[in-house]
């Protein structure tokens, strides 16, 4: 019954796009929540960690607005680029905030435009910071399950910068996210390989490269775990602390819905030690989670 269920959420993900706005989201809205509430492994652990985070939130959502929320978050971001790739001047649009980071980034290469050439520019950096950011070798960003994260390597590629994505093997029920990629200029590469991609990002061969990850979840041989609102939760932070000693800026992410479209946010990099990045990152972690509860994917 599960896998059926799942067979028809995923369906119901594929019609997205091509129904109206109405009927598509009554599909999603009985199918897609039922299909993971069916697993009774994913709907015990939503319980628990919900339970357990209680304290630290204002509100605590219940488990199918949960998987509702994260349904919205996964068709919206399907319905967004297919909008795009259909060049409409009408289109949705995806904004970027503190773009002046990938700025910095350019300005790091002699042969790459100055920052009052980049889209979007508005000036006003402070001297001294400005600097220091341009010697990294690259930027590493960092997100979580929440949010329209899909969106974000195609809107940064789209910018002239090198996205390199570590990700693993699609399931066949993630037709969606599947045409996400495939309509994107973006290397996807198997997450194993990720010690050997910072280390060759790190030579500085190339420049406007930028690594973009996820780090709340569990990466291959990663046993390493952090503080998540008061309980160890498994972390994906070794590759930070690698691509923090190499030099790298690590530039945590956002990606929410905006109207039509979406917003993208980059926020300052974290300033700390190597080691410092896995409980740095946690942190700002929690504080988003904490702003909206009900769109991270508490289940992961």
């Amino acid at each position: 019954m599960a896998a059926f269920a799942q067979t028809l959420a995923s369906a119901a993900l594929r019609l997205w796009i091509a129904l109206p706005r109405r009927a598509a989201s009554a599909l999603h809205a009985l199918l897609a929540p039922a299909a993971l509430l069916l697993k009774p492994r994913i709907r015990a652990r939503l319980r628990a960690r919900l339970g357990d985070a209680s304290p630290f939130l204002a509100e605590t959502p219940r488990p199918a607005r949960v998987l509702r929320a994260v349904a919205d978050e996964v068709h919206a971001s399907a319905r967004i680029l297919a909008s795009l790739g259909t060049a409409r001047r009408d289109g949705p649009e995806i904004r970027l905030v503190g773009e002046e980071i990938l700025e910095r980034l350019a300005a790091a290469d002699s042969s790459a435009p100055a920052p009052s050439a980049v889209p979007g520019h508005r000036g006003g950096e402070e001297p001294g910071r400005k600097a220091r950011a341009a010697q990294a070798p690259f930027v590493v960003l960092f997100g979580i399950h929440q949010g329209l994260w899909e969106l974000l390597p195609g809107a940064i590629a789209a910018r002239g910068l090198a996205v390199h994505v570590p990700a693993a093997r699609l399931k066949c029920g993630d037709d969606v996210v599947r045409a996400l990629r495939a309509a994107e200029n973006v290397e996807y590469f198997p997450g194993n390989e990720l010690p050997l991609k910072i280390r060759a990002l790190a030579r500085g061969e190339q420049s406007n490269q930028v690594l973009a990850l996820l780090v709340d979840q569990p990466g291959p041989n990663c046993k390493e775990t952090v503080s998540l609102f008061g309980r160890e939760r498994v972390w994906w932070s070794a590759p930070l602390r690698t691509a923090k000693r190499c030099g790298a800026a690590i530039v945590p992410f956002s990606v929410s819905k905006e109207g039509d479209g979406a917003k993208i946010e980059l926020f300052p990099p974290l300033e700390g030690a190597p080691e410092e990045m896995g409980p740095l990152s946690a942190k700002w972690a929690e504080a988003r989670i904490q702003a909206a509860p009900a769109s991270w994917v508490w289940y992961y």
